[in-house]
């Protein structure tokens, strides 16, 4: 019997739900290449976010523009687009 579920390729994923394209996701996969060091300048939108004022150090943009962080402090959470950063 045939799935029904929908069959999507990792190009159909590149940023879906997120309103980014491909296009907008490898400009920022450019801008933030692992290794660059980022400050928050705002705390982030979550009870157990990162501090305003913390470093860290970029660790990979995913397929949705989430730029996955090692803060300076041990934290390892993740900037989410059109939440914690523009």
């Amino acid at each position: 019997m045939p799935s029904l579920l929908p069959q999507y390729s990792c190009s159909d994923c590149v940023g879906k739900g997120t309103g980014r394209n491909r296009d907008q996701i490898e400009g920022i996969k450019k801008k933030y290449p692992a290794g660059t060091r980022i400050e928050l300048l705002s705390a982030m939108n979550d009870t157990q976010g990162v501090e305003e004022g913390t470093k860290g150090t970029v660790t990979h943009v995913d397929d949705i523009g989430t730029i996955h962080m090692k803060w300076d402090n041990g934290r390892g959470l993740g900037l989410i687009p059109g939440e914690d950063y523009e």
